[in-house]
């Protein structure tokens, strides 16, 4: 689809199921389309047989005119359950979907496809801007959870015999305020050749 909005920037930070950015996707407004008329065809079948079993309880039309009214019945709903099911790879939740049964058909956006984060974190990657054409395979932002970090630290053969996994030790680095207090969780069994 095509950036409608770009709600976050870099170094931002968002909560769990926050917007980023909401896209207008011809495809999605297609989904949505037919995911509501599939439902008025069901509706329009479930009457039509309930009218033809009745026709038929009277004996006014062969028991052949209602097997194909259950039949239309059936071809309705599975084109409904094809028609949600785009709705869900197009990464609609089910209580998206459902809302589409529910709201006044005035009140559906239907184009409208929001990005929303996966979890909570800081923005440590933007790469969309307004009025952008993106794709599926497209990295819009990337989000990293900040409050645990790994750091890589490369040492000397001669300083191995003081590291262990659960040692406390202590880290300092341009850019840090203050040391910070860490634990040493994984050690390498290789050692590079060239240091």
């Amino acid at each position: 689809g095509v950036v409608r909005e770009v709600r976050k920037t870099l170094g931002d930070h968002v909560e769990p199921h926050e917007i980023l950015a909401v896209l207008d996707s011809r495809e999605l407004a297609e989904a949505k389309a037919a995911c509501r008329a599939g439902v008025a065809r069901e509706e329009l079948a479930r009457t039509t047989l309930a009218r033809a079993a009745s026709l038929f309880e009277e004996k006014i039309i062969p028991e052949k005119e209602l097997l194909k009214t259950r039949i239309e019945l059936a071809e309705t709903q599975i084109e409904h359950r094809i028609a949600e099911a785009k709705l869900y790879a197009l990464g609609l939740t089910e209580e998206q979907a459902a809302a589409l049964h529910t709201d006044a058909e005035k009140d559906i956006d239907y184009p409208r496809y929001e990005i929303r984060a996966p979890f909570g974190g800081t923005v440590i990657q933007k790469h969309t801007t307004l009025g952008e054409l993106v794709g599926t395979q497209d990295s819009m932002f990337v989000i990293a959870d900040l409050s645990s970090v790994w750091v890589d630290v490369t040492l000397y053969t001669s300083d191995l015999p003081h590291v262990r996994l659960g040692t406390e030790v202590t880290l300092s680095a341009d850019g840090l305020d203050q040391p910070t207090q860490a634990t040493v969780v994984y050690v390498s069994p290789t050692v590079s050749e060239a240091t």
